[in-house]
């Protein structure tokens, strides 16, 4: 007897066959599909590195940054505390002016009187030991006064020069060279560190006018030059 060859077995080896196949093509696509996850995670490894290096670098500038403005902010606080210390050296120096004003006023007012007194001491009631000891403190305080920087305007003979002189009177002479020259100091002035602190008060000589004789026996009155008071 004959028997016949039954198909299933290769029928069951082609199935068998297929689902290889498709495990196989199941398996590369899964293998593709690690691939590119593996590439993505490269990049994002790599990504991840380059912000890091950046992070890193920007870190690094920021604390570079940081000091230098530790460092402005500690130059800063130096520079006002050197504006403030010269504005306290400036309102020292102002208050010192100011008293130094006060003191040269009070210092040519008492040298003024001084002055005054000296020139008027000529009544026969005043002592002479009074008018002496006035004549002492006067040759005392001038030595002070030009260490002080102080120069006083009391000369006599001099010709007359408003920037420093205010003619309060005039006295009438018939010698030309007198004209316009200081005669008498009425009141003295000062000039203080090269300034002019105030004019002296001064009498001075004008030329007095001249009677010329006409050739009719009449008399013409000749004027003198203008005098300022």
């Amino acid at each position: 007897m004959f028997f016949k060859k039954s198909k299933r077995p290769s029928s069951q080896s082609n199935m068998l066959s297929d689902e290889i196949h498709q495990l196989h093509i199941k398996q590369e696509d899964c293998i593709q599909r690690i691939a590119r996850m593996q590439e993505k995670l490269d990049s994002a490894i790599s990504q991840q590195n380059m912000n890091k290096k950046i992070q890193e670098d920007l870190c690094g500038q920021l604390n570079e940054n940081t000091r230098e403005l530790r460092q402005h902010h500690m130059a800063l606080e130096d520079f006002l505390d050197t504006v403030e210390e010269q504005c306290q050296c400036h309102e020292k120096i102002s208050s010192l002016q100011s008293d130094n004003q006060a003191l040269l006023q009070s210092c040519l007012r008492y040298y003024t009187l001084l002055w005054n007194m000296e020139n008027s001491a000529s009544s026969p009631s005043i002592p002479d030991s009074f008018i002496a000891q006035l004549r002492t403190f006067h040759e005392q305080m001038e030595p002070v006064l030009q260490k002080c920087g102080i120069q006083i305007i009391d000369q006599t003979g001099i010709s007359v020069d408003y920037t420093i002189h205010e003619v309060t009177a005039v006295s009438d002479t018939g010698d030309a060279a007198l004209d316009r020259k200081v005669a008498q100091i009425l009141t003295p002035g000062f000039i203080y560190k090269g300034n002019i602190h105030k004019k002296a008060r001064v009498l001075a000589f004008r030329l007095a006018a001249k009677e010329t004789e006409m050739p009719s026996g009449h008399s013409i009155e000749k004027k003198g030059d203008s005098f300022n008071v």
